[in-house]
């Protein structure tokens, strides 16, 4: 049976089993601390390196580097990391980048939409100021439509609430007014 792994997978496998080794090895010896030799070996006493990992690559769940693939890059969409995805850029051909950026852009227009029904316009702008660094799409220019309508009738309910408040106070001087006649009335001889 052949094995599916790449061959840079299949020269990390031994570089990281020796560099477990070393750091076990390491560990038991203990050197000039004596205090280290007691403790018992995690992983957590392996010093964490920064990721050396080519472009285009990803980690799978054992932690073996593997090539990136379009349903990684689309996995990590739907998981809304859109960074994770663009990472995956380099290995992918440019439909396939096209293709998973357009996939960003209808993300972020669907919470957009969603957002835009809760009435968060808050959150609907800056989903769309986030969507304008990707393909523009219909559904973005719906929700951008949908917001523009959505900023009318909050701008009309306000100048309604406005011009209540104004019709209020207006009643409020014309009964003070009413009511300061009257009492002139009555203290009159």
């Amino acid at each position: 049976m052949r094995s599916h792994a790449t061959a840079a997978g299949r020269r990390a496998r031994p570089a990281a089993a020796a560099l477990l080794a070393s750091a076990t090895l390491l560990a038991a010896c203990g050197g000039e601390d004596t205090a280290e030799v007691s403790r018992p070996f995690t992983p957590a006493t392996v010093p964490a390196t920064t990721s050396t990992l080519p472009a285009g690559t990803v980690t799978t769940a054992r932690g073996t580097p593997r090539r990136a693939t379009v349903a990684d890059a689309r996995k990590a969409v739907a998981e809304d990391r859109y960074a994770a995805a663009e990472q995956t850029f380099p290995a992918l051909t440019a439909t396939e980048r096209e293709r998973v950026r357009v996939r960003i852009a209808d993300r972020l227009a669907r919470r957009a939409r969603a957002a835009l029904a809760a009435g968060n316009r808050s959150a609907v702008e800056r989903l769309l100021a986030t969507a304008s660094d990707y393909p523009a799409t219909p559904l973005a220019e719906r929700v951008r439509e949908g917001l523009a309508a959505a900023e009318k009738r909050a701008d009309k309910r306000a100048q309604e609430r406005l011009l209540a408040r104004r019709e209020r106070a207006r009643e409020r001087r014309a009964r003070a007014q009413r009511e300061r006649a009257a009492e002139q009335v009555r203290r009159a001889p």
